[in-house]
């Protein structure tokens, strides 16, 4: 039997590296240079496979052999490359090992080069203050802090029998014991650290003194800056004293339009208040309606399971195909396109875009919708669950990202009800406000209740509704987070109890225009559905609140829109 083996190899840090971000492009730029490294070690193993007459194959994501890795000539700024992959080689475990460990090579080269590039950039050939010295300092600097910060782990198994899954466990059983004993480079540092990451040291074209203070140490540090070139002085602003690794993010897209051949692509990355101001109807003035945005993070339910339910390795590749087309085209064509949001990476099921306000509830539907489909999407029936945060401009980006990493993990937690069956396909939200935050999460099966609902706060509501009803059910449960209203212990008699209220309650809440239009009974029957498929009263309030907050900045820019349209 020829000899077959599987090569899985992992390219990190991943989380902690991308989110290692102080505006918009910092977060952009971490997962696209994971996403090139990713590709620059496909290509490597593609190219040394052949020179050594191997016959290579991609399991995991799905990329011909003949047709390498190449810019998109749609969505090229998207990484749609995941930083983990699998490959199938006709070869013996001790060939393939070779091959792996000049690939790890390579990538810790590549990335060295990309960080030490923007050194080079930012710094070269402009000041008289900085000679050859003090620049080739800062990039021996960098690259002490790339070699400790990459991490290139791989593992190797021997394909022995026909049986890809369990061959697949073993593989990633391999891979975890790899990383449990992995190395600790120690890294020295003297000066201040860097002003994004806070954790590697600043880059200074001359060493700190053992006796320098906390002033002699700015002060080297703003000699070092402000002799940056003056294509870059807005784009690290003054005081912003930054590593290696956090500037070769900076200065990533002029390091792509390079490395691509690119004039058209890879231009300035905006803003999370560009996003929340998407229109050009307003060129001097920002309303107060225009200053929240959304963020949505969306991972794949049971994924395993989905890889799990065939042995052969042919279909695992046809799954890894759907996935890298669900990311490559379905995903940016529906956050950039259709809703001008802005996707920061499409990693097969794991996606992070950002949005503007008026567009996310229906963006998140499509890009669920679409994952659980043949044609679009991974697979008939697959589920996804999502965290979406609702903020304003001025709040902190690590904040942001990490309130939505929270809200994603609460939609994986989800429980429909009281029915531990059936969980996940959720939809968390939490909505950012100044000084508190609200969660609720809810089932993606009641999304198009949920987006009734806030059409309803936006046309037929008056603002009295959200509370009354706060007001009579919130005495009925205090402030116990998980508790449901039950006035009367039959579940039957509880529940039109609570309809009867609840119709009283949009009865009185009504605006005059939509007493004719709008059936209170059939509307309160719809929120008593919604509230039994909802974790607690406490997050069914939480979430008409939310609807609430959406609708009436829904409705101000639309009023802002029609009087512009007017005016022009």
């Amino acid at each position: 039997m020829k000899s077959k083996s599987l090569l899985l190899i992992s390219i990190g840090p991943v989380q902690s590296f991308i989110e290692s971000a102080r505006k918009l492009e910092d977060l952009w730029a971490g997962s696209f240079v994971l996403a090139w490294l990713s590709e620059n070690a496909i290509h490597t193993l593609q190219e040394t496979a052949k020179e050594r007459n191997v016959t290579m194959e991609m399991v995991y994501p799905m990329i011909l052999n003949h047709e390498p890795y190449k810019i998109k000539k749609c969505f090229p700024e998207v990484a749609s490359l995941p930083s983990r992959f699998v490959c199938h080689f006709d070869a013996k475990p001790e060939q393939v090992a070779e091959m792996a460990k000049i690939t790890e090579d390579k990538v810790k080269e590549a990335f060295t080069e990309f960080c030490c590039t923007s050194v080079d950039r930012v710094f070269g050939n402009f000041s008289n203050q900085l000679k050859d010295e003090p620049i080739q300092r800062m990039k021996n600097m960098t690259a002490d802090q790339v070699k400790a910060l990459i991490e290139v782990f791989w593992a190797i198994e021997s394909m022995e029998t026909e049986d890809f899954n369990q061959h697949r466990r073993h593989l990633e059983m391999r891979l975890a014991a790899v990383k449990n004993n992995r190395r600790i480079h120690q890294l020295y540092q003297d000066g201040l650290v860097c002003t994004v990451c806070g954790e590697r040291e600043a880059l200074s074209g001359w060493p700190v003194k053992k006796t320098a203070g906390i002033g002699e140490m700015k002060e080297l540090l703003k000699t070092t800056w402000d002799s940056r070139k003056p294509e870059f002085s807005k784009r690290i602003k003054p005081g912003e004293f930054l590593c290696g690794v956090c500037l070769g993010k900076r200065g990533a897209r002029n390091f792509f339009q390079d490395k691509y051949n690119s004039k058209y692509h890879f231009q300035s990355f905006p803003s999370v208040r560009s996003i929340a101001n998407f229109s050009n109807y307003y060129e001097q003035e920002e309303p107060e309606n225009r200053s929240y945005y959304a963020v949505l993070l969306m991972d794949g339910d049971n994924m395993g399971k989905w890889f799990s339910k065939s042995n052969k390795i042919e279909d695992h590749q046809e799954l890894s195909k759907r996935l890298a087309f669900y990311a490559s085209e379905t995903v940016p064509k529906t956050v950039e396109k259709d809703h001008g949001g802005k996707l920061v990476y499409a990693g097969g099921d794991d996606v992070l875009a950002f949005l503007p306000l008026q567009s996310a509830f229906q963006c998140a539907k499509e890009l669920r919708m679409a994952f659980g489909s043949d044609q679009q999407g991974f697979a008939q029936g697959a589920t996804a669950s999502m965290g979406m945060v609702i903020t304003h401009d001025k709040a902190p980006l690590s904040k942001v990202l990490r309130q939505v990493r929270r809200m994603e993990k609460t939609a994986k937690a989800y429980q429909k009800g009281n029915d531990d069956s059936i969980g996940k396909d959720a939809l968390a939200i939490g909505v950012m406000t100044r000084g508190e935050i609200r969660e609720t999460c809810f089932s993606w099966e009641d999304v198009d209740v949920v987006m009734e609902i806030k059409n309803s706060y936006q046309q037929d509501l008056t603002t009295t509704f959200l509370f009354t009803f706060a007001k009579a059910f919130l005495p009925l449960i205090g402030k116990e987070y998980h508790k449901k209203v039950q006035p009367v212990k039959n579940s039957i008699e509880n529940k039109e109890l609570l309809r009867l209220e609840m119709e009283r309650l949009v009865t009185r809440s009504l605006k005059d225009s939509s007493k004719k239009t709008l059936d209170p009974k059939e509307f309160s029957t719809m929120l008593i559905q919604l509230h039994e498929h909802m974790p607690s009263t406490l997050q069914f309030i939480h979430l008409l609140e939310a609807l609430r907050f959406i609708a009436q900045k829904d409705f101000a820019i639309s009023k802002e829109m029609e009087e512009m349209e007017v005016m022009n």
